[in-house]
């Protein structure tokens, strides 16, 4: 996927507008936004920042609100699972958001700001330069806003991240890489993100060797060097506080010219206390281990993966998940792809001591297992015409759903015995002139809760999402202003697991203007939901009506 950064407000109106990818969103700035894949939980979608996971230790999710749109450079989207390195808790797929950083020894400034409605303001700098051999980038942005209707005077957001890269290069094919990061808000939300260790100041560190070789090369990722790494949150709900250490090591070996082989560890300790979770709380730790080995097999136009992963967590049983994806180049334009593999949820915090008046762990529950397909075709016809297909099915056995007892008045978790997933989705790109493109995602999904033969709550059956796009370009090729008219229909879906309950479909409208002034300077102009629909993605919660943007960018290179 291709980000058009530089047009979009927040980091979510990505994925909403370019993916098939479904969102838990409340409507008010602030309240986290959660992504998920292939029709299943939000945690079940590994969401990782330039490599690093960020998926909360409490709940699984992972807040794309504590990513800003300034630092990205680019996503990653992958959706099932394909290797042994994509851990557990992964059924749906994953997403790789990179930062960006220098590419070349150029010095760059870009300076931005984005004002709009429900007070949003959004101010930032993105700084990288290169000096002989040291090559570093910082990143700082800050964003507040207000929410809108009853909520304005209490959803308010404020948030200040800054984020550093420095890159020696001891030699060409050798370098140290140290990464720095303090990331904030007032939401509740108990991850940071980042790299590190600094307990005490929820700052983070990260120190990376590595060694690029034609034929051999060896990777170590470590974090939290041994020392328990705390996380405390206070909200309205609860005060509580989750400890962490592990640390994990990725070694890749070239074995002559068909085989990379590649074995993998993880090591973790979770340390959890709180006041919110039992009637006599006690610490709980909870160890785990992981080892994966696995060979990738190249021949001239196809490449296999194989492998097996094995998994131990203290609190339940040891768990094996094999792995296989197969890659083959038809041509010059035409790609098939098959992935296979089992994959493995154990239970959160969340899951197992959650004790609020309306909301009930289980800590009887079981470990959620299973196997995910996906298969795809990726074919270009033309300049004119390109077109990605692909499949998934997904059957998760002991599949956790929060489900409401009228009987005792609240919500607990509990495992289904078997759910299914399965549905297809259709990418089209076309190019109708010179400077006009259209691209429109199809996505159909069908999901059943076995137990009962309904559906799964808050999973829309169907999904088209499209952008036509005019260009201006000089006669040199640089861009002048860019008109985007976006369309979104979501079908209705049930909120409840009896299905007795659903939300409407809706269509939105939505209207971008690019318009670069001068070389270095451009200006946004942005409208969403043109047409004043009412509309919900959660039972309860209005999405805004009309509201608009602006921003400008000011970028300069020495």
């Amino acid at each position: 996927y291709e980000t058009e950064i530089t047009n979009i407000g927040k980091t979510e109106d990505y994925f909403r507008l370019f993916t098939g990818a479904d969102i838990t969103d409340y409507g008010q700035p602030g309240i986290p936004r959660y992504l998920s894949l292939l029709g299943l939980s939000s945690y079940h979608t590994l969401i990782t920042l330039d490599g690093r996971k960020i998926n909360s230790l409490r709940d699984g999710n992972a807040n794309l609100n504590k990513i800003p749109i300034g630092f990205i450079e680019n996503i990653e989207l992958k959706k099932g699972i394909s290797s042994g390195s994509d851990g557990t808790n992964i059924f749906g797929g994953k997403i790789n958001i990179l930062i960006s950083e220098p590419e070349n020894d150029i010095p760059y400034t870009r300076l931005y700001s984005r004002w709009g409605t429900s007070g949003m303001e959004n101010y930032g700098l993105n700084f990288k330069n290169q000096n002989g051999s040291i090559r570093y980038s910082i990143l700082a942005d800050k964003v507040f806003s207000h929410g809108f209707g009853f909520y304005r005077k209490y959803q308010k957001y404020n948030a200040v991240n800054f984020y550093s890269k420095i890159d020696w290069y001891y030699s060409p094919k050798t370098w140290f890489t140290i990464n720095t990061g303090k990331y904030e808000d007032n939401t509740g939300t108990i991850s940071s993100v980042g790299i590190g260790s600094d307990k005490s100041k929820d700052k983070h560190l990260q120190i990376k060797y590595e060694t690029h070789q034609s034929k051999t090369a060896l990777k170590i990722k470590f974090y939290g060097n041994d020392e328990w790494q705390e996380q405390n949150v206070s909200d309205m709900l609860f005060t509580y506080k989750i400890s962490t250490q592990g640390n994990e090591e990725i070694i890749e070996q070239n074995l002559g010219k068909y085989h990379l082989i590649r074995v993998g560890k993880e090591h973790h300790w979770n340390k959890f206390r709180g006041n919110y979770t039992m009637a006599n709380p006690t610490e709980i730790v909870n160890k785990e281990d992981a080892f994966y080995y696995e060979d990738e097999i190249h021949f001239n136009n196809l490449k296999i993966l194989v492998g097996q992963r094995h998994d131990n967590n203290s609190l339940f049983a040891k768990e094996e998940s094999p792995r296989l994806k197969i890659d083959y180049q038809v041509g010059s334009k035409t790609t098939l792809f098959l992935n296979a593999g089992q994959g493995i949820s154990f239970p959160n915090y969340n899951d197992l001591y959650m004790q609020t008046d309306f909301y009930k762990g289980n800590p009887n529950l079981l470990v959620e297992k299973g196997w995910i397909y996906t298969l795809g075709l990726g074919k270009v016809f033309s300049d004119i015409v390109s077109i990605d297909l692909s499949g998934n099915y997904a059957e998760v056995n002991n599949f956790i759903l929060w489900d409401y007892d009228s009987s005792l008045g609240y919500y607990q978790k509990k495992n289904i015995s078997s759910v299914t997933s399965k549905g297809a989705e259709t990418k089209i790109k076309l190019a109708l002139a010179e400077n006009v493109n259209i691209q429109s995602i199809f996505t159909y999904l069908l999901t059943e809760d076995k137990e009962i033969e309904k559906s799964l709550p808050y999973r829309p059956r169907d999904k088209i999402r499209t952008n036509l796009s005019y260009k201006k370009k000089k006669f040199n090729g640089d861009l002048i202003w860019t008109i985007t008219l976006g369309h979104e229909y979501q079908g209705g879906r049930y909120t409840d697991r009896d299905n007795t309950k659903m939300l409407k479909s809706f269509n939105i409208i939505n209207m971008n203007i690019s318009m670069v002034l001068a070389k270095a300077f451009t200006i946004n102009i942005a409208g969403n939901n043109l047409g004043d629909n009412e509309y919900y993605l959660v039972d309860g919660y209005e999405m805004p009506k009309s509201n608009y943007w602006g921003g400008i960018i000011w970028e300069f290179w020495d």
